[in-house]
Order: C-alpha cells, then sequence, then structure tokens
C-alpha cells in the first residue's frame, strides 16, 4: 500500500510561514503602541504638572514676561503631547490592519488544512475499500481451496 501523500504540503507550509509572520507584525505593532502610549501619559504628566506649577507661580505674582515663556512652554507641551496622540491614532490603524491580515492568513493556512484533512480521509477511505477487497479474495481463494479438496 502507498503512503499518503498530500501534494499540497509546501503551499500549507508557506501558509503557515504566512500566519507566523502576521502574527509577530501583531505583536510589533502592539508593542509599539504600547510605548506611544506610555509616552503619551508621560507627556500629560509632563503638561499637568507644567500648568500646576504655572498657576502656583501666577498665584504668587509673576512678570508677563515669565507668563508668556510660561504658555509658549506649555502650548509646545500641548504641541507634542497632540502629535503623539495623533501618532497613536496612526498605529491604532495599523495594527487593526495587522489583526485584518492575520486573519486572513488563518482562514487561508485554515482551508489548505481542511483540503489536506478531506484528501486524506478520501485516502483512507480508499484504503478501507482496498483492503476489504483484498481480504475478500484472499477468503474466496481459501473457499474456493477447500472446496476442490
Amino acid at each position: 500500500m502507498k503512503r499518503f501523500r498530500f501534494r499540497l504540503a509546501a503551499l500549507l507550509r508557506y501558509r503557515e510561514f504566512q500566519e507566523q509572520q502576521a502574527r509577530q507584525a501583531v505583536l510589533e505593532a502592539s508593542r509599539v503602541l504600547r510605548e506611544c502610549e506610555a509616552d503619551l501619559a508621560r507627556q500629560q504628566g509632563c503638561l499637568d504638572q507644567a500648568r500646576a506649577a504655572c498657576e502656583g507661580e501666577a498665584l504668587g505674582g509673576m512678570s508677563a514676561e515669565r507668563f508668556l515663556l510660561f504658555t509658549r512652554f506649555v502650548a509646545g507641551l500641548e504641541t507634542r503631547r497632540d502629535a503623539a496622540q495623533a501618532r497613536r491614532q496612526t498605529l491604532l490603524k495599523e495594527l487593526a490592519a495587522c489583526r485584518r491580515r492575520l486573519a486572513d492568513a488563518v482562514v487561508q493556512r485554515q482551508a489548505v488544512e481542511k483540503l489536506k484533512e478531506r484528501r486524506q480521509s478520501e485516502y483512507d477511505r480508499d484504503m478501507a475499500k482496498e483492503l476489504q477487497k483484498q481480504t475478500e479474495e484472499i477468503v474466496l481463494m481459501h473457499r474456493g481451496r477447500k472446496e476442490k479438496k
């Protein structure tokens, strides 16, 4: 009896490789997003501290020049924070795209695996029929010998 051989094994390995690459891309995008969110939280903390310091100093009285300097500093921090928020939104979109590619890769791999399973079951069924046929032939040959005696 010949052994089962799936002719699309190379395609299955390639689909598994694509899935693994997609998983790594999702993990990398998640890592970058977490770093961006940590950076955003740190920037927000700096902004809150700067505002509190400005308000505290304003209550004690400060010159217009110093107030202008604080205002520019806070505006710069807000600009950086806004840029980080925009980057976070971009990273969220990239992560969603990576997840969609992963889902597609999983579906493609599963399709090839189902084909393999179907071909394996067909092979097993054909082999069982062939074995049954051979068994029946042996039984008939055995009966034929007994009847001749």
